[in-house]
């Protein structure tokens, strides 16, 4: 069974926030369900009630060659103060159709990293929020409109 080292090993792109539950949050930076899922949690994290951790995750991309592994590979490099910034200017590249730049040669790294800790839990859809359950046992949902069931995890202790 998967446990959350791998995910505590892959490239988080966004500040911790120490007094908060965190939710590992498996995101293709190029799907459109990952940016409202995270908004429906927005309230919640900017009070400080939870940390997301994002782990971006080229789903939509399986063979590695295409703009989604480009995206989550800029996304993982990215500074953690301009993730953001890095996020959204990605998006306005693909909305005007141009083509996305191509990753520096660590950025690879991080993204098979952090392929590598989707494939331990058998992550396939993005995005998808992971959290230590009952004893543990990782625990989770995935798509948007999950912020209730999101926020619940949260506040079992």
């Amino acid at each position: 069974p998967a446990d959350f080292a791998a995910l505590e090993g892959a490239a988080f792109s966004v500040p911790r926030i120490p007094t908060a539950p965190c939710r590992y949050t498996l995101v293709d930076p190029l799907c459109a369900h990952s940016g409202p899922a995270l908004d429906e949690l927005r309230p919640a994290i900017e009070a400080g009630r939870l940390h997301v951790a994002l782990v971006p995750v080229p789903v939509l991309d399986p063979k590695g060659e295409g703009p989604s592994t480009r995206a989550a590979a800029a996304l993982a490099a990215a500074p953690r103060d301009r993730v953001a910034e890095v996020w959204a200017a990605l998006l306005d590249v693909v909305r005007a159709r141009r083509p996305l730049p191509e990753p520096a040669p660590s950025a690879a790294a991080l993204v098979a990293r952090n392929k590598e800790a989707a494939r331990a839990f058998g992550i396939t859809g993005s995005p998808t929020f992971l959290w230590a359950g009952a004893e543990g046992r990782p625990a989770g949902v995935q798509g948007r409109g999950k912020a209730a069931a999101i926020l619940a995890g949260a506040a079992r202790p």
